[in-house]
């Protein structure tokens, strides 16, 4: 798979598999209505790209708090990063929610939105388990984070 042919095939499958859902039709959860999926899948890529977002000023928070002597600064990231963080997920939350309890009970689907769903809440927590287990262990050296200036 070196060469061209490796390249070609690497790009097609690419943008063969999200093109493949988004050109599909799925039912809306809250009316039943038949929409196409790429309307579906945009409050997903939404709460997906502000969660990345959230998870880095979580880990620009923990390096802060680790590694600069005035730990005030951390402020600067931090209350941000609770709000998108908690907006985020509770995003998500209602996408789960409404494709597996739209019916008023626990009910299985097949499209891929919920599910997404339901991995990026639980990378989002593991992330966070990570970030506070970081802040509570004591490393080797006590030091400031490398890069870090000695007057923040």
């Amino acid at each position: 798979w070196h060469g061209k042919l490796g390249r070609l095939a690497a790009n097609f499958v690419t943008a063969a598999v999200p093109l493949f859902f988004v050109m599909r039709t799925t039912i809306d959860p809250a009316t039943g209505k038949i929409i196409p999926a790429w309307k579906y899948f945009w409050s997903l890529f939404g709460a997906s790209n502000q969660l990345l977002a959230a998870l880095a000023l979580l880990g620009v928070t923990v390096w802060a708090i680790r590694g600069l002597k005035n730990k005030w600064i951390a402020l600067i990231s931090g209350v941000p990063m609770v709000f998108m963080y908690v907006a985020c997920v509770y995003a998500l939350f209602l996408l789960v929610k409404g494709s597996f309890f739209s019916k008023g009970f626990f009910a299985l689907n097949a499209d891929p939105v919920p599910w997404i769903s339901v991995i990026l809440i639980g990378l989002a927590v593991l992330m966070l388990v990570e970030a506070v287990r970081s802040l509570f262990m004591k490393s080797a050296n006590d030091k400031p984070v490398s890069g870090a200036q000695p007057g923040l």
